[in-house]
């Protein structure tokens, strides 16, 4: 397939997909808020025993409330307790960790499926 026809054929599917009904009505899915609030409570435990003062925050995603996001962020970020750290980000769904412009250091860490349709 010619590039043309690949983007062409990709904006009608991106168009279908915006026409797709979703569920109106949404419910906590506990097990998921449990692997979140576990998932926090480990890593700031382990921030803590690292004296490592960061930007901690813990929320629904801003573009998907189906999501939970973890965001920690500061000029450097260290744990005290890899079991903790490793346990953490295998509750979560993704865990990313990368760079910014202004010198500091971002980690999500995302879960997947904490409201769930009925």
């Amino acid at each position: 397939m010619q590039d043309d026809k690949v983007f062409e054929w990709f904006d009608k599917f991106v168009d279908w997909l915006k026409d797709q009904s979703r569920p109106d009505t949404y419910m906590l899915n506990p097990k998921r808020l449990n692997d979140m609030q576990r998932s926090a409570a480990l890593l700031k435990t382990a921030l803590q025993n690292a004296d490592c003062h960061v930007q901690f925050e813990c929320e629904h995603h801003e573009f998907d409330s189906s999501m939970g996001v973890i965001r920690i962020e500061g000029p450097e970020i260290e744990f005290l307790g890899s079991k903790d750290f490793a346990e953490a980000a295998s509750l979560a769904t993704n865990v990313e960790a990368y760079p910014l412009k202004t010198n500091r250091v971002r980690m999500a860490l995302m879960f997947y499926d904490l409201l769930i349709p009925i």
